[in-house]
């Protein structure tokens, strides 16, 4: 996968990664699991994105690292949105644009892989995919149609 960062946090092994799969019992797509391995998260140089429907356009601010002490994180979020029952439990929180709207990935279903843009001022109570705009069919998908900010 071919992708130029600004800022990456500290490598992290697959072990952690397949911890975090078996605690929190989900199986993270293969190229989003290489970018992990490769980056740990971080800030693309190429930030800018749409939605398939074209009705949502944003810049991606962070990919959050896999687990921090302090800050943002894949479990954090996923713990926040995804076990409190706001998001459907396929879908795992990765990312965030500039208003704190979160970019996700579906690690079960028929959609495993796909990238979505969820808003949070949208969401209904409960876990539903009403919110969810689908940004790509894969995570490598969407980071190579990333544009530059402009």
């Amino acid at each position: 996968m071919q992708i130029e960062m600004e800022i990456s946090f500290p490598v992290i092994l697959v072990e952690k990664i397949k911890y975090v799969e078996r605690r929190y019992e989900v199986n993270f797509p293969e190229d989003y699991r290489e970018f992990l391995l490769q980056f740990n998260g971080g800030k693309p140089s190429k930030r800018r994105f749409a939605s398939k429907d074209g009705k949502i356009i944003s810049s991606l601010m962070l990919l959050f690292p896999l687990m921090e002490k302090e800050g943002k994180s894949v479990v954090e979020h996923y713990l926040m949105f995804t076990k409190s029952g706001r998001l459907p439990v396929n879908i795992v929180p990765i990312g965030e644009d500039p208003l704190r709207n979160l970019i996700c990935i579906s690690v079960g279903s028929s959609d495993t892989g796909s990238v979505y843009y969820w808003n949070l001022n949208e969401n209904e109570i409960g876990p539903s995919y009403k919110y969810l705009y689908l940004l790509s069919e894969s995570f490598s998908e969407f980071i190579k149609g990333l544009l530059p900010s402009k």
